[in-house]
């Protein structure tokens, strides 16, 4: 079984990962409303998922990066989707390759 963590405040993200996870249930889905739980799944719970989803902006002043930055320390790499409705400028762009994003 896969394993999705998505980590949004964002109601809406949140139920299409939910219903993502009703219609294959090969995917296990763990949400955290929150930067901080989401540290505490990855760091203290040492959970790695298969896959991780995220705002680019929470209303706790963390940001996707630092999401990012916490799934560096998980074997082997994990592909991180961040999903913004902020315009993507330059300095977030050299921002995401210093947390290890790909593409963007």
């Amino acid at each position: 079984m896969k394993l999705l963590l998505v980590v949004s405040d964002d109601d809406l993200i949140k139920e299409i990962a939910q219903n993502f996870a009703v219609t294959d249930a090969n995917v296990r889905v763990i949400i955290a409303d929150l930067f901080e739980r989401a540290q505490e799944i990855l760091l203290l719970e040492k959970v790695c998922p298969n896959y991780i989803v995220t705002d680019f902006r929470f209303f706790d002043n963390k940001t996707g990066l630092d999401v990012a930055r916490l799934a560096k320390n998980c074997t082997p790499p994990i592909p991180v989707l961040m999903v913004t409705a902020s315009d993507i400028t330059n300095k977030l762009i050299k921002q995401g390759a210093e947390a290890g994003v790909i593409e963007i």
